[in-house]
């Protein structure tokens, strides 16, 4: 007996065929503005997502091409990636096998940014992933608005977290490539790249951005002279492992980190005071000072054996090379914490805070000894266990 539900989906699901063999000619000039409204080159059509509900963007097109896109991806053979290979073949976006739960739809939802397939970002490929994580740094550069992708990112990470064991590591195909020739110095035009000593490079920077370091605030708000600018750059900068923690750190010695205070300026829906604590809040307060990050900086505090304060955290001239990561990197998540909870309207959670800290620290130590940062991965990975506890 004839299935006529199913007969009438292969009707519209045929659609797609008919386009694909006449997309240039003029009766398909609606169907392809409409196709390709969710990216170029047809990415609409691979795509997997078979219920209207786990693509809720779908909404935004009339309902006959909704129909036929849902036919056509009911007639897919769709399998879970079982390797690597297969998971990196496979595009983040309206993949039924890459989803996330949302709170705004109270169901899990497929995934889909158009800031992200507008530069590229498609398939798993296209990704920068170390042991299994995404490339926070990757991710930014590519970027052309950056307002929301630490949530953007973090999302990808929670729906692909179930395919940890096979992301492995991947190296997205543009970043493969050979300079046409040494590139030498602007300014220096008789000076090789690879004749100068790490030395040069270090003493020309450092040069550039003690001019450029602005540090009168910190003389009111310590209360203590100011450290030499060059002793500041090689513990916050030259020492600290990881460059985006690196160029944070920098940020926050020049008292320009993003915070309530100053994003309230132009931004009226952020709060320019903390909801907890209901100081200003500063880049010193959601750091330092809030009642949800001082029992964090207590257990640190109690096992290094010196109380950790905001000079140290600021200038790090007093701790040795180690805990200036651990503590910069700290920072660097408190902050990232801060900027989740401003775009996803989140309640600030001691707890949740503390897990976030715990899994970034274990995941940053398994990346050092694959560094061979031995030190810094000890020390990451103790300070996790002091947090958790």
């Amino acid at each position: 007996m004839l299935d006529i539900q199913s007969y009438f989906q292969a009707l519209k699901a045929s659609w797609v065929k008919r386009y694909l063999l006449s997309v240039e000619d003029e009766w398909s000039l609606f169907m392809r503005f409409y196709i390709n409204y969710f990216g170029s080159n047809n990415l609409l059509l691979h795509m997997n997502f078979d219920r209207l509900d786990t693509f809720p963007s779908l909404d935004n097109i009339p309902k006959f091409y909704q129909e036929m896109i849902l036919a056509f991806n009911k007639s897919k053979n769709t399998t879970v990636p079982e390797n690597h290979e297969q998971l990196m073949q496979s595009v983040i976006w309206g993949n039924k096998n890459i989803m996330i739960k949302s709170n705004q739809h109270k169901k899990d939802i497929t995934l889909y940014y158009e800031s992200w397939i507008q530069v590229g970002l498609i398939y798993v490929k296209d990704l920068l992933i170390i042991d299994g994580k995404i490339s926070d740094n990757y991710i930014f550069q590519k970027l052309n608005r950056k307002v929301n992708f630490l949530s953007e990112k973090y999302k990808v990470s929670i729906a692909m977290r179930k395919y940890r064991h096979l992301l492995g590591y991947n190296v997205p195909n543009e970043m493969i490539f050979t300079l046409p020739r040494e590139p030498i110095l602007p300014g220096n035009e008789n000076i090789l790249v690879s004749q100068q000593p790490s030395k040069f490079y270090y003493t020309e920077l450092v040069k550039k951005k003690s001019v450029d370091m602005n540090l009168g605030f910190w003389t009111t708000k310590l209360l203590t002279p100011i450290p030499d600018i060059q002793e500041i750059m090689k513990k916050k900068i030259v020492e600290i492992k990881e460059k985006k923690i690196a160029e944070f750190n920098y940020k926050f010695v020049n008292n320009i980190v993003a915070c309530g205070k100053m994003l309230s300026k132009w931004k009226p829906f952020i709060n320019e005071k903390c909801d907890l604590c209901n100081e200003y809040d500063t880049q010193c307060h959601i750091i330092f000072e809030c009642s949800i990050v001082r029992n964090i900086w207590h257990k640190i505090s109690n096992n290094i054996g010196k109380r950790v304060t905001l000079n140290d955290i600021t200038f790090g001239i007093t701790l040795d090379r180690e805990t200036n990561n651990l503590v910069s990197q700290i920072c660097y998540t408190i902050h990232k914490y801060w900027i989740m909870r401003i775009n996803e309207n989140i309640i600030a959670s001691e707890k949740q805070l503390t897990e976030i800290i715990v899994n970034d620290l274990r995941f940053k130590s398994s990346v050092m000894s694959y560094l061979k940062e031995n030190k810094i991965a000890s020390m990451y990975k103790t300070a996790s266990d002091w947090i958790g506890h």
